[in-house]
């Protein structure tokens, strides 16, 4: 889908000025696929996003039932 400009996106979203878009993309681009995994294992998953950062998670993973879990994202790019 990107292979024209591939190295324009890149650089694009290596400078620093960008780190939050970047964060942004990932964060979406694994709800995606964290989605998907449910959707394999017929589950109703929900996420949650915290207002304030002030335990150290950014999103919340729910099954409703019995699992819960906080996660912490971080993204490198290269």
């Amino acid at each position: 889908m990107w292979k024209m400009h591939d190295s324009q996106i890149v650089n694009f979203l290596n400078f620093d000025r960008n780190s939050r878009l970047r964060e942004k993309i990932f964060k979406y681009a694994f709800f995606h696929d964290i989605k998907l995994a449910a959707c394999l294992y017929q589950t109703n998953l929900k996420i949650y996003e915290p207002e304030v950062d002030n335990e150290g998670c950014d999103i919340i993973l729910e099954d409703g039932l019995d699992f819960s879990r906080k996660i912490q994202l971080k993204s490198i790019y290269h």
